[in-house]
């Protein structure tokens, strides 16, 4: 059964920004003939619906290692392979400090277990993003390609900076905006051409921001849930206690 956040979701326009490096690790992928198999929802209503969305979902209820008051998809899958496991080393090593964790090949890998892997029902790669990183992108890394020379090359780039462009039209006044989900309303979104260290201190300002709206009651935080008790993948995260019952394939074991 929907929640309550996804009822204000679809009354606010169902309204989502995707991450720089959501945005650019999919357009690597198809660069590097890796399959895209979904981001919103993973492109499912079912996630969007579920009575515990997770990071597939604008609303998610496990959000780490902080809630925030925008409305951001911090989930992607891609076909599995190779890349899933740099990745994991990158996460690792610091140089993709933005990942929360990988499911590949029926392990998750998550920083909150110091990446040691667990059992996960997901074959294919299924990347979850941190929400303190919400403005990071790639900086010049590409897990497609074998370590020693995972930079990107300036065609990569160039193609990245195109992707960008992709999700955003301008406006009559020539701002950038992104498109909403259905071609509706359209909200601010600078993230094209924006160099790293700016995505950093976008990460920091929005997050000040977000405290600042709860504080003062503007924005709420995401609505409790009614259903019987019963533990939940990674319901801990959220700190909450979510209704028992099957796990959508995406979840993070606890």
């Amino acid at each position: 059964m929907a929640t309550a956040d996804y009822w204000r979701w679809v009354d606010a326009g169902r309204p989502f920004r995707r991450p720089p490096w959501l945005v650019e690790l999919r357009a690597l992928a198809k660069v590097h003939g890796v399959a895209f198999l979904g981001d919103l929802g993973s492109d499912d209503e079912r996630h969007l619906q579920s009575d515990f969305p997770q990071d597939h979902c604008p609303f998610s209820y496990t959000e780490w290692p902080v809630q925030i008051a925008e409305y951001v998809i911090n989930a992607i899958d891609l076909g599995r392979g190779e890349w899933a496991y740099r990745l994991i080393d990158a996460a690792k090593s610091g140089r993709a400090p933005w990942v929360k964790y990988v499911n590949i090949e029926s392990k998750n890998y998550s920083i909150k277990r110091n990446w040691e892997p667990v059992p996960n029902p997901d074959q294919h790669g299924h990347v979850s993003g941190r929400t303190d990183h919400t403005w990071t992108g790639l900086n010049g890394f590409n897990p497609f390609v074998e370590q020693g020379s995972s930079d990107m090359q300036d065609w990569e780039v160039a193609r990245l900076q195109w992707a960008a462009h992709m999700q955003e039209t301008p406006s009559g006044d020539g701002k950038m905006l992104e498109v909403i989900e259905g071609g509706g309303a359209t909200v601010p979104n600078p993230v094209a051409g924006r160099p790293y260290q700016l995505g950093i201190q976008l990460n920091r300002i929005e997050h000040k921001l977000d405290e600042l709206l709860k504080q003062n009651g503007t924005v709420t935080a995401r609505a409790e849930l009614d259903a019987p008790a019963g533990r939940y993948v990674d319901a801990q995260d959220a700190g909450r206690t979510a209704p028992a019952g099957p796990v959508l394939p995406d979840g993070e074991p606890e």
